[in-house]
């Protein structure tokens, strides 16, 4: 008599229990925007532009970058489940085959891979969580990069010579409405870091 493994058990008794079950053609429309991006210092992404970023632990350290960005997502809904629950989720990711294997639930050139995405799609399931990946090229991941590299985003300000030249003829402002900590220009501004500046 032919014995099945305990894994081909637990998939047969989950079709078992869903074959009848019906789904939807359509998705909802997405209510929720995941960026990651996993770089060999460490890992980033963004929820609906909340930011998140860690390091890897040692034995992280030896993963291939295609393991990696499949964990940062997994860490991204374990850490976000709460506000994630129920939804459609857009995940964008500049690793081709993070996205394949979300999109094919798996893959066959490799076990490390599949079982990640298992474990994805799993919680996933438990939340509710309807993913939608989406290949985002490097160049547009941005933020999520910067957040991987353990770096805040590149500060953009005017050149000092041109700052002075443009306050000496206009005057110089109250308030600085597009700044942060890093790049006001004067005392008061505006800033999705902790608060502004003060008067």
């Amino acid at each position: 008599m032919l014995q099945l493994p305990n894994v081909v058990r637990q998939e047969l008794s989950w079709w078992s229990q869903n074959v009848s079950k019906s789904s939807t053609l359509q998705v909802a429309t997405p209510s929720a925007f995941v960026t990651t991006d996993a770089s060999d210092i460490g890992w980033g992404a963004t929820v609906n532009g909340k930011k998140l970023s860690g390091h890897w632990d040692t034995y992280q350290d030896l993963w291939h970058s295609n393991q990696k960005e499949l964990w940062t997502f997994f860490e991204v809904l374990q850490k976000e489940c709460i506000q994630l629950r129920g939804k459609t989720v857009i995940f964008q990711t500049d690793n081709r085959t993070a996205a394949a294997h979300i999109r094919r639930q798996g893959g066959t050139k490799s076990r490390k891979l599949l079982n990640m995405a298992a474990k994805i799609l799993n919680l996933a399931h438990s939340l509710d969580i309807n993913i939608v990946p989406k290949y985002l090229p490097g160049k547009y991941n941005c933020l999520a990069d910067s957040l991987s590299r353990l770096k805040g985003q590149q500060e953009w300000h005017l050149d000092g010579q041109m700052q002075t030249l443009i306050f000496q003829r206009m005057g110089t402002p109250d308030i600085d409405l597009f700044a942060s900590k890093a790049s006001a220009v004067v005392p008061r501004y505006v800033s999705e870091d902790q608060g502004g500046g003060s008067d």
